[in-house]
């Protein structure tokens, strides 16, 4: 039975199912026995999304130049736009979206033999904003509000999508999915405030768990990575940004970027990966020892911010 669980979203562009699989067998390798009790879930929404814009990519992509920049910023953005488009709809990409993080998570919950244990969730890029939406959502119909939009609205007649069965949800089911024990998250360039900063108060989430802690990692050459704390001060007071630099200019890391898998540009970064590390440890151990706050720089090629 698994003590602990990572669950992982990926971000803006084309993936497959298997995005974070190197990230698994490199945790694998890191946490060594520990391993085996933590549970590891992979959210995939992107092929909710796909097939309208494959259909517009074949049919224009023989008359453009820089096919990868063009491809990540079409496939990136209409992500980002396809999430928001009738998302009122039962069925809209929102609410499908939404259910594919609560099946996730209700599948570590299981593997965790059903008991309340803690979770870090891992969101790369647009699914940090995802993220953010469902667990906005989640806190709502938690406090006995009903949602205008997402599968809260009538989660209760999704049981087959989210636990495996028919249903109903069994009162511990209910119970856990509105209040699952997230004990940490991490997101890696997080375009959240292209969306927050819209807001005239921007307002967070509010912390799932007591000793909750959110990390964001953004790399200043990162075009669509920001920090989160300046958007307002429930932000400064509920996030701690950690600034890196992996080289490179703008230009060179949207070319790095517009590969599919450019996640490792921070999955596979020890700024990242050893404050992960620290954290999953922490867990799996059953302990709350703040994580390492500040990434290494030996690999920086200039000064990274002054906190």
């Amino acid at each position: 039975m698994a003590k602990a669980a990572l669950i992982t979203l990926h971000g803006m562009g084309e993936h497959s199912p298997g995005y974070a699989d190197e990230l698994r067998v490199e945790l694998h390798s890191r946490l060594g026995a520990r391993a085996r009790d933590l549970a590891f879930e992979a959210v995939y929404f992107q092929d909710l999304l796909r097939e309208p814009e494959q259909r517009y990519w074949q049919a224009i992509k023989s008359d453009m130049r820089w096919h990868d920049l063009r491809k990540f910023m079409l496939f990136g953005l209409a992500d980002a736009a396809g999430l928001e488009v009738d998302k009122r709809r039962r069925d809209s990409a929102y609410a499908k979206a939404q259910v594919r993080i609560a099946a996730a998570l209700m599948r570590a919950w299981i593997a965790m033999g059903r008991t309340n244990g803690p979770m870090l969730i891992l969101a790369h890029s647009l699914g940090g904003h995802v993220l953010s939406n469902y667990l906005w959502d989640m806190q709502r119909a938690a406090r006995g509000e009903v949602p205008d939009c997402g599968m809260w609205r009538d989660f209760r007649n999704r049981a087959q999508e989210i636990a495996g069965h028919g249903g109903p949800l069994a009162p511990d089911e209910e119970d856990f999915l509105r209040r699952p024990n997230v004990h940490r998250i991490f997101t890696t360039g997080c375009p959240l405030p292209i969306f927050a900063a819209l807001h005239t108060q921007p307002t967070p989430i509010a912390k799932p768990t007591p000793d909750f802690q959110w990390h964001n990692y953004y790399d200043l050459d990162d075009l669509f990575a920001w920090p989160l704390a300046g958007l307002s001060d429930e932000y400064a007071a509920l996030v701690t940004d950690h600034a890196t630099h992996g080289g490179g200019s703008p230009v060179q890391w949207l070319q790095k970027t517009a590969n599919p898998v450019a996640f490792g540009s921070y999955w596979s970064d020890r700024n990242v990966l050893d404050p992960l590390t620290y954290a999953l440890n922490a867990l799996l151990e059953g302990y709350s020892e703040p994580v390492m706050v500040w990434p290494r720089t030996s690999n920086a090629q200039r000064p990274l911010p002054v906190k």
